[in-house]
């Protein structure tokens, strides 16, 4: 996220351009604090409707977003703020999301990791939680009774079905590794003091979905190795060694079996941008995909010269087998 902001990247660029050498931008704490982009500062306003028995039918939800000096990510960092909060509850009848950006003679806000959906997130699980002390319901409760599930209609993000969600399994296991039962609401510790524990969800979908694209391209080298070409960008992510681990596994080798060719544009395929948590997810399934479709060939010459059917051979790592 932080690296979306093409911002102080310039002036290094200009340098190298200019002598020809390496070059690299520091910027000291108190530079950080001033000449970079933190996260957006948000008021978050909530009404939510519920039944005595817990059942969440509204959620009205207006966000402020102070934006800073600039308008940098101003409007997707706000709309975050609602549509990866409100969905969380798959039982609402109504829902509302409004917001404002407003100028500031701050520093500029910008992209910082999962953006807008951690403040939004944090004032519906607060205003939940509260919810939950005056109805008297436990607060875990409340949301295993309204959480959205598997197969569910999301209205409010993008009218999209949450067709891979384990929300419910998640939090089942938090409440076992917590010892939630033992401990809730509060446990006295004597000389005054209690200690307790608390809830709340959060959701995260890897990719931006309908827009983000992966792509990856497998090739077996004359010295039985494999060359794994990508356009996903490693960034200290890691991606380069999970996709060649996903080589590795899918065609059944060790992982210095596998070189990674990334990110040149000359040579690379396609990839819309290492963001919104879709590496290995998105650019993950093009890997396997490919390396389904390099087996399937392998598998296709080695019948052709063992003389019989594709259906009687299997793949064997070092051989094509019968």
């Amino acid at each position: 996220g932080a690296k979306q902001t093409v911002v102080a990247e310039i002036f290094p660029a200009f340098v190298t351009w200019k002598t020809g050498k390496p070059s690299k931008m520091i910027f000291t704490r108190e530079e950080s604090q001033t000449a970079s982009t933190p996260r957006h500062e948000m008021e978050v306003t909530i009404r939510l409707g519920a039944m005595k028995d817990g059942r969440i039918r509204a959620i009205d939800l207006y966000t402020l977003s102070n934006t800073g000096a600039y308008g940098e990510h101003g409007p997707t960092t706000v709309g975050l703020s609602g549509h990866k909060s409100i969905p969380m509850y798959g039982s609402l009848e109504a829902y509302r999301f409004a917001y404002d950006v407003v100028y500031s003679n701050v520093m500029s806000a910008g992209a910082y990791r999962g953006y807008g959906a951690t403040q939004g997130i944090f004032a519906v699980e607060s205003a939940v939680s509260e919810m939950a002390a005056r109805l008297g319901i436990d607060p875990i409760r409340i949301r295993e009774q309204n959480m959205v599930r598997e197969g569910q209609f999301m209205p409010a993000y993008y009218g999209e079905t949450a067709n891979s969600c384990a929300l419910d399994q998640c939090v089942e296991r938090a409440k076992e590794m917590i010892g939630w039962d033992e401990k809730y609401p509060c446990r006295d510790m004597g000389n005054g003091k209690v200690r307790s524990v608390g809830i709340a969800m959060a959701m995260q979908g890897s990719c931006i979905s309908n827009v983000d694209v992966g792509s990856a391209t497998v090739k077996l080298a004359d010295d039985g190795t494999f060359n794994l070409i990508i356009g996903a960008a490693d960034m200290g992510t890691g991606c380069d060694t999970i996709l060649a681990q996903m080589v590795a596994e899918c065609m059944d080798c060790s992982v210095d079996d596998v070189a990674v060719f990334g990110a040149d544009t000359d040579a690379s395929p396609y990839d819309s941008g290492s963001y919104a948590s879709s590496t290995t997810y998105v650019t993950g399934k093009a890997v396997e995909k490919a390396c389904a479709e390099l087996k399937e060939r392998l598998c296709a010459i080695g019948a052709e010269l063992l003389d019989c059917p594709r259906e009687e051979v299997e793949y064997a790592r070092k051989a094509v087998r019968r």
